[in-house]
């Protein structure tokens, strides 16, 4: 089988067990791997024998045909940072690629601060084409999957007396006092139009990372200790977050970046509040709250 038919998503994985885990069920297995995804598990560090499934179809809902998917049990490098320069090489991009690590070496958050992937978290590269004018759709681009993150998590929430997320400046997802997520963002652009993007998602749902607090970032938070007794499982929350980017890069195509822009400013916990600006290499020790104080 080289390519999935139109109603299938096609997966590659180096542990069977866990992917039907963590999509909820059981796969026929396929026989090849299709060659539009050999070149993004190889770079991944994928072994000589993955075993391909199919599942129903994701994100066949922006009109390139369904996802590949790449799930590996432990990643020995950034998936993001692998996928972004992958694509920035030159590589070709026809359709939607969702890269997922349970555990990994190698992560990192904005300004290469340190985040740990750990097992019953979700840790997502999602690598889409796109055709886009390289003006404001560039940056309601960084902003869609945090207001996918908070609109996911916000949705799942399973009573409305727990807390509710937040998105801290642009990149952070925020929760009961401490951070549940992070995003990162690559575009590409040519003669005017941006191309494809690439987008990073981290979200704590089972396990708080042991990331010690700074002056610019709070102690982690997950889920499960937001919500005890009610945090869904990682697929659950997965097939959620995917569900809302398909959603809202349709938005974003029909109406332009107006409707993500006022979502992202309705879910910010910084708009209308007095904030500290720092250079982007500031030390985390280094900052003093009570300078460059703007509102």
């Amino acid at each position: 089988m080289d390519t999935p038919t139109s109603n299938q998503t096609f997966v590659l994985t180096d542990h069977p067990a866990g992917s039907a885990e963590l999509f909820g069920k059981r796969f026929p297995a396929g026989q090849e791997i299709p060659a539009w995804m050999e070149g993004f598990w190889t770079r991944l560090g994928g072994g000589a024998g993955p075993a391909p499934l199919e599942m129903p179809a994701l994100l066949d809902g922006l009109g390139h045909g369904p996802a590949g998917v790449i799930h590996v049990r432990r990643a020995g490098v950034s998936q993001y940072r692998v996928v972004r320069d992958h694509l920035a090489s030159g590589a070709p991009l026809d359709r939607p690629v969702i890269c997922l690590a349970d555990e990994g070496d190698g992560f990192a958050g904005q300004a290469g601060r340190s985040w740990r992937a750990v097992q019953g978290n979700l840790h997502l590269t999602l690598a889409l084409p796109c055709d886009l004018a390289a003006g404001p759709e560039s940056v309601a681009l960084t902003a869609l999957h945090a207001v996918a993150a908070h609109r996911a998590v916000a949705a799942l929430r399973p009573g409305p007396e727990l807390p509710q997320p937040g998105i801290k400046w642009v990149n952070d997802i925020h929760m009961g006092g401490g951070k549940v997520g992070g995003v990162l963002t690559a575009v590409r652009s040519q003669e005017g139009r941006l191309t494809s993007v690439v987008l990073g998602i981290g979200l704590n749902v089972g396990t708080a990372p042991a990331v010690p607090a700074s002056r610019f970032t709070p102690g982690a938070m997950c889920l499960a200790t937001a919500w005890p007794g009610g945090c869904p499982p990682t697929g659950t929350v997965l097939l959620a977050l995917l569900e809302e980017i398909e959603s809202l890069v349709r938005t974003l195509r029909a109406e332009g970046p107006d409707p993500v822009l006022a979502a992202y400013r309705e879910a910010s916990l910084v708009i209308g509040r007095r904030v500290g600006i720092w250079p982007v290499d500031t030390p985390d020790e280094g900052a003093q709250h009570d300078r460059h104080s703007e509102r």
